[in-house]
């Protein structure tokens, strides 16, 4: 994938193209060996990953890339069958919960507006990092003008905004890494919006973006992952957890016992 926006682009070819995406960062700063076992051993997706890719495919392409196929007699061979295909086999109620998920993001009118505005959708992107050379790649849901968005299923908003998923699964990260790929192409966006919708009923819908303080923080993990990378890819050494150290428990819980 040469460096620039492509659109066409399909899944697979994108996940399996060279250069660091902002999940492998994650791995990378969690551990490096773990991110380059990964790489090397990929895995089928999980029951999670797939349910993404049939909501992006009905929101983002309005397209159903699944077939539903209940429990019962020669189950695992009509899953077998569908899978041949191509498409992704569901259970009724899983098939349910997803196009539920994506009536409520098109009934919100704040989310529908953000998706409707952005004529691009399913947008691959590589560019070279100018500090290392490092490929650095990613995959926008939905490109606008002015901004670049994101469709992610939560099981609380309320969650969300407090951020923790901003650290846990690196949403902070991913907000700057899609900035940064965009302007490292000349083609700079002013925000990177989530569209959240909850996984359970009734799917409540709601938009954010980052405050800036957010956003250096993710911008400080990006330049620190794809330091790390560059260093264990021109070495050809992926290191695992540190070596013997003395650890603690959180200071929280010392502070309970009045140790802290």
């Amino acid at each position: 994938m040469t460096p620039g926006l492509h659109k066409g682009i399909p899944a697979a070819d994108y996940h399996a193209a060279p250069g660091l995406s902002h999940s492998g960062a994650r791995l990378i700063l969690d551990t490096p060996a773990r991110y380059h076992y990964e790489r090397t051993h990929p895995t089928p997706p999980t029951d999670a990953m797939e349910e993404g890719t049939c909501l992006h495919s009905l929101v983002l392409e309005g397209e159903t890339v699944w077939d539903v196929v209940d429990e019962g007699r020669g189950v695992t061979e009509r899953k077998a069958a569908v899978r041949a295909a191509g498409r992704i086999p569901l259970s009724a109620d899983r098939a349910a919960v997803i196009t539920g998920m994506a009536d409520a993001l098109a009934a919100h009118p704040e989310a529908s507006d953000v998706l409707a505005t952005a004529p691009d959708r399913e947008i691959s992107a590589t560019v070279e990092d100018p500090t290392t050379g490092t490929l650095l790649r990613c995959r926008y849901d939905a490109l606008a003008p002015l901004y670049a968005a994101d469709v992610k299923t939560t099981r609380s908003i309320a969650e969300f905004d407090a951020g923790r998923p901003l650290v846990t699964y690196g949403y902070a990260m991913q907000a700057a890494w899609y900035l940064e790929v965009a302007a490292l192409l000349g083609q700079p966006r002013d925000a990177f919006l989530f569209v959240l919708v909850e996984k359970d009923p009734p799917h409540l819908v709601a938009v954010r973006e980052l405050d800036d303080d957010s956003l250096t923080y993710g911008r400080i993990l990006m330049r620190r992952a794809v330091d790390l990378y560059a260093k264990c890819q021109a070495t050809d050494t992926w290191p695992g957890p540190t070596p013997y150290q003395t650890i603690s428990v959180p200071v929280w819980a010392l502070r309970q016992e009045g140790i802290a």
